[in-house]
């Protein structure tokens, strides 16, 4: 058996002092998630208005160039919309199939 030849390391004991320091480490891996996902959505919104914005100025600029009016400009705005999506979502699966990291804090 594999198990057996682990050394066990005994745990320290649990006194009040303990009890309130995991307290608050769960508090704070919980404010950590909180913040990382707030980061992660922000820069999925600016990576979206961004990625619009270059298509719908590329479009335009298409457009002056052949006199095309609302073509290259409808035509930005749903590769530019459309790439972002896509992109969104290939995000959001990665981070479904994986488990969130979580830092190990030293005491």
């Amino acid at each position: 058996m594999a198990d057996a030849d682990v050394p066990v390391t005994p745990e320290p004991p649990k006194g009040p002092e303990s009890t309130d320091r995991e307290r608050q480490s769960a508090r704070q891996d919980a404010e950590d998630e909180q913040r990382r996902l707030a980061s992660a959505a922000a820069g999925a919104g600016l990576q979206f208005a961004v990625s619009i914005l270059v298509f719908v100025y590329a479009g335009q600029w298409l457009d002056r160039k052949f006199g095309t009016d609302p073509l290259w400009l409808l035509v930005g705005l749903f590769v530019g919309a459309g790439g972002s999506f896509t992109s969104f979502v290939r995000r959001l699966n990665a981070a479904q199939s994986k488990p969130p990291s979580k830092p190990r804090r030293q005491p």
